[in-house]
């Protein structure tokens, strides 16, 4: 491969009552890694974006091999082979396409009328062509000694038989039980790390959660959503005693439309992953954690909205509880089954902030 090099010379670019850059000269040669370093606002992003011809009202120079060049648009950039990944990926992709079609996105054209004119044997070809080459410059690695190292952290599975419900035995049973295609969605904390590590997800949008957003509340809107959007499939809103509580309310709206989705708390009567970490770093000093003599009763709170619910406070309950939440959506009707969980349950592995991934807090 022939050797490029790209830079700036002297670039500034403003905006209305900003400066965003100011004679900036930067270069990077092929082979090359270069890291731009700098706090909020200080004109990373926005050079990048001149680069990828998204900033097309900057002053000064862009170089390709000392050729001056004008990349005042997306596509002359493209042209010269310039384009760019931005770091919300999540964001960027486009779950409703698939792996060739989203590698390909910028070459997918439109007609007048609005209708895509696209050649898709082609777009997959070299969708595939552009994967091999990038897999070949990716390096393979095998851990096997780490897999095997963080599989042992797991724990055990208690035995059905024992008195104490843990949330490993809730979601081993909603996997066992419910069907494969059932859309799952979370709010945040303990129960969304739980039910990422148990459950299996096949397809794109079959779990719904706000990721690290903290948006306590999100899950019961989300599942609404699901439902109205996906009538034929079961959906189940996994959650906590503490975010429930934040938008219990919208249970008057799926009873309201005949949204049935099967909700599962996982009550500990506290926030669960704060006290997590004030258990873990803080010495178990509890500050404003416990819900302790301040929860309501979900299953009243479930009929007073017209649905149906149930606590469970043992492992044998669960199968039960379950089949019947699936049998009551199935037949148009919601759920809410309130499954009790000792407050010491934690979610391992856990690393501290600011601390090496291999440093797990365990206890």
């Amino acid at each position: 491969m022939d050797k490029l090099t790209l830079g700036t010379r002297n670039v500034s670019i403003e905006f209305p009552g900003v400066k965003a850059l100011t004679d900036v000269n930067f270069e990077v040669s092929t082979g090359e890694i270069r890291a731009l370093v700098g706090a909020n606002g200080a004109g990373k992003s926005t050079l990048m974006k001149v680069f990828a011809g998204a900033n097309p009202d900057y002053t000064g120079e862009v170089y390709l091999n000392d050729k001056v060049v004008e990349l005042r648009t997306p596509m002359a950039a493209k042209k010269l082979g310039i384009q760019i990944v931005y770091q919300e990926v999540d964001m960027a992709l486009v779950p409703t396409l698939s792996v060739a079609e989203n590698v390909m996105l910028n070459d997918m054209v439109m007609s007048a009328k609005g209708k895509p004119l696209m050649n898709w044997a082609q777009l997959r070809t070299d969708a595939k062509r552009v994967l091999e080459l990038l897999n070949g410059r990716i390096p393979q690695y095998h851990h096997a000694e780490w897999t095997e190292y963080v599989q042992a952290l797991r724990p055990a599975q208690e035995p059905e038989s024992g008195a104490r419900l843990t949330p490993q035995q809730v979601l081993e049973t909603i996997r066992r039980l419910a069907p494969p295609d059932t859309i799952v969605s979370t709010d945040v904390g303990q129960h969304q790390m739980w039910a990422i590590q148990h459950l299996h997800f096949d397809y794109p949008g079959q779990l719904l959660t706000s990721g690290g957003f903290g948006t306590m509340g999100f899950g019961l809107g989300a599942a609404i959503g699901a439902k109205q959007g996906n009538p034929d499939k079961t959906v189940i809103h996994i959650t906590g005693d503490g975010c429930f509580r934040m938008n219990g309310n919208e249970l008057a709206t799926e009873a309201y439309y005949g949204l049935p989705v099967i909700t599962v708390i996982f009550n500990n009567r506290n926030l669960g992953m704060v006290r997590q970490w004030q258990s873990l770093i803080y010495d178990h000093r509890y500050s404003q954690t416990s819900l302790e003599n301040r929860s309501p009763d979900f299953v009243k709170f479930a009929d007073a909205f017209g649905l149906k619910g149930r606590r469970v406070t043992q492992p044998s309950e669960l199968e039960e509880a379950i089949t019947e939440a699936l049998a009551e959506s199935a037949q148009g009707r919601g759920y809410v089954i309130d499954c009790a969980i000792n407050a010491d349950e934690m979610v391992h592995p856990m690393v501290n902030g600011g601390h090496h991934i291999t440093e797990f807090l365990l206890s």
